[in-house]
C-alpha cells in the first residue's frame, strides 16, 4: 500500500441530508452501535461519512434542530462514539460559537541572570485551572528552544500531563508541535497519550519553527518544509492504522503497531501555525485549521480569513476530515479601569518580541552566518530571514537585498509598524483586546464579525504579573464571555 498518497475527500453532507433531520440522532446511534471501532474499518453502510468532517456534521445537527443538541446524545467533534455534550452549543450568526483560549509562551521577568522557573510553572498551572473554571475553551502552549527571555516552554507535553489532572473541561492544544524536530512516531505517541489522559480534549497544532532553533537542534532549515509535509502526511495514518509502515525521504518505519491510539476518533483536529498569506493558503490546501499569529488590524485580517475559508472548500485533506477552524492569537487584558487596562495590553504586546530580549543578538548573528554560508535562502525561508535581518548591520542588509530578501514586508515589518501605535488605536482596531469588559466585548465582536472562530489570548507576559493575569481571567469569565454567549444564543 502506498501510504504517502492522501485519501480523496468525500463530501458526506448530501448523505446526511438524505437521511432526514428527524432520524439524525437514531442514525448516529446506529452508526456506532455494534460496529468495529478500528480506524478506517467501520462496517457500516454509512462508514464513508467519517471521511467528512465530524465538525460539519455537528454544525448541521445544531443548525437544523438545536433542541436535539440539548436533549439527545450526539457525536462529539473528532470522535466515534455517542456521549452527552459537555455544554449546549449555541450557534452564532456565522454558524459557530466563538471560542476563547489562552496562549502560553510562559514568560516571566528576569531576576538577576535567570528566571524563577519553579514559580513560573506553578503560576501557569494556577492560571490554567482558573481559566477552566471561568469557562475558557482552550489552552495553547508553544514549543520553543533557546529563546532566552521569550519562551520557557520547550516541552509543553510535560505541562499537559499536569493539566490533564488539574482541569476538567478546557481543551488542551499543542500550539504548536515542531514537526521537523522529532520523529513522527514519537510525536504521534505523545499526542495520543495526552489525548487519552484528557479524555479527548487535545487540539493538535503543527509548525516548522525557525532557522535559529532548527540549527541548534541539528536540523537543516532548508529541509524543514519538506520534513513538515512528510510528517504531516504520516501522523493521521499512524493514528488510524493498526499496523503502520512508511518509506519516505526523511523517515522510514518498518511495519509496527504504534501505541497508544488517540481517544478521539479518527484523530484530533490538526492545525498549522501561520503568519502570512502563503501559510494560510497551505493550511487550506491541506484541509487543516489555522493558528494565526499575524499582527493585523481586523479589517486587514478579514481578507485572509475570507480567502482561507473559500480555498479550504477545495481542500485535499491530509487527515480523515477537513478542519476549517481559524484561531487568532491576540494580546489581551481586561480590567476595571478601561484606559489603564488598554495600556497594560498594549505594553504587553510591544515588549513581547523585544527588541531587548536576551536571545535576539544571537539569533540575528545565526541568520547572518547562514546567509553568508548559503549566499541566499529558499523562498519558504525568506520571510523568516527578512524579519530578523531587519535588525542586522548594513552589510548584511545589503547582502539580504541582493539575495532577494525583503526587509520591509512580512510579520517583522508589521510588528515594527504596530509598535508605533497608541493603546487606544490598537484596541479600537482589534490588534489587542484590552480595556474594561465593555471594551473587550467590542474587540471580540470585531473578530467574530470577520469569521474568526477563536481568539487565543496572550495574557501571561513579563510585563503582566500573576495577580493581574488571574484578575483578568476572572473578569473575562464573569463579565465578557456570558455577554458574547447569550447574544449568540439569541441569534439562533
Amino acid at each position: 500500500m502506498d501510504h504517502s498518497r492522501p485519501r480523496p475527500a468525500v463530501d458526506g453532507a448530501s448523505v446526511v441530508r438524505r437521511l432526514g433531520v428527524e432520524c439524525v440522532p437514531e442514525f448516529l446511534r446506529h452508526l456506532v452501535s455494534g460496529h468495529s471501532r478500528r480506524a478506517g474499518h467501520i462496517n457500516s453502510p454509512f462508514s464513508h461519512v467519517f471521511l467528512w468532517s465530524q465538525m460539519k456534521l455537528i454544525d448541521f445537527v445544531h443548525h437544523m434542530r438545536p433542541d436535539l443538541s440539548r436533549q439527545s446524545p450526539c457525536l462529539t467533534e473528532g470522535e466515534f462514539g455517542v456521549q452527552w455534550p459537555r455544554t449546549p452549543t449555541p450557534i452564532s450568526k456565522g454558524g459557530r460559537e466563538m471560542k476563547f483560549g489562552l496562549l502560553y509562551e510562559m514568560q516571566r521577568p528576569y531576576e538577576g541572570t535567570d528566571i524563577d522557573w519553579n514559580t513560573l510553572y506553578k503560576e501557569t498551572l494556577e492560571q490554567c485551572e482558573l481559566a477552566d473554571q471561568m469557562g475558557f475553551d482552550n489552552l495553547w502552549f508553544v514549543e520553543h528552544h533557546f529563546l532566552t527571555g521569550f519562551s520557557g516552554s520547550p516541552c509543553p507535553e510535560v505541562m499537559f500531563g499536569a493539566l490533564s489532572q488539574r482541569t476538567k473541561n478546557i481543551r488542551i492544544g499543542f500550539g504548536v508541535s515542531i514537526l521537523p524536530h522529532a520523529h513522527p512516531v514519537r510525536i504521534a505517541e505523545r499526542v495520543a497519550m495526552v489525548d487519552q489522559l484528557t479524555d479527548g480534549r487535545v487540539e493538535f497544532g503543527t509548525g516548522r519553527s525557525n532557522a535559529y532553533e532548527q540549527t541548534g537542534l541539528g536540523v537543516d532549515p532548508r529541509n524543514t518544509r519538506a520534513m513538515w509535509e512528510e510528517s504531516l502526511a504520516m501522523l493521521p495514518q499512524i493514528w488510524q492504522s493498526d499496523e503502520f509502515s512508511w518509506e519516505g525521504e526523511f523517515w522510514n518505519v518498518p511495519s509496527r503497531r504504534v501505541l497508544p491510539k488517540p481517544f478521539q476518533k479518527p484523530h484530533p483536529r490538526m492545525y498549522l501555525a501561520c503568519t502570512q498569506t502563503d501559510s494560510f493558503r497551505l493550511a487550506a490546501e491541506r484541509g487543516i485549521g489555522v493558528l494565526s499569529s499575524a499582527s493585523y488590524a481586523t479589517t486587514i485580517l478579514a481578507e485572509h480569513v475570507k480567502t482561507y475559508k473559500e480555498n479550504i472548500k477545495n481542500a485535499n485533506p491530509v487527515g480523515a476530515f477537513v478542519n476549517n477552524y481559524w484561531a487568532n492569537n491576540v494580546h489581551a487584558f481586561c480590567g476595571s479601569d478601561n484606559q489603564q487596562a488598554r495600556e497594560t495590553a498594549a505594553e504587553s504586546m510591544k515588549t513581547f518580541f523585544g527588541p531587548d530580549k536576551p536571545y535576539i543578538a544571537g539569533r540575528v548573528g545565526a541568520y547572518e552566518e547562514l546567509l553568508e554560508a548559503w549566499g541566499g535562502v529558499p523562498e519558504h525561508l525568506e520571510a523568516d530571514f527578512g524579519r530578523w535581518l531587519r535588525q542586522s548591520d548594513e552589510a548584511h542588509k545589503e547582502q539580504a537585498a541582493e539575495a532577494g530578501i525583503s526587509l520591509d514586508s512580512g510579520p517583522g515589518a508589521a510588528r515594527a509598524a504596530i509598535s508605533e501605535l497608541d493603546a487606544n488605536t490598537l484596541a479600537d482596531r482589534g490588534v489587542i483586546i484590552g480595556g474594561d469588559p465593555e471594551s473587550c466585548i467590542k474587540a471580540i465582536r470585531l473578530y467574530e464579525d470577520i469569521g474568526v472562530d477563536q481568539v487565543m489570548m496572550i495574557m501571561q507576559t513579563e510585563t503582566i504579573p500573576h495577580e493581574k493575569v488571574m484578575s483578568s481571567i476572572e473578569l473575562f469569565g464573569k463579565e465578557v464571555f456570558p455577554v458574547i454567549r447569550e447574544s449568540e444564543k439569541a441569534s439562533v
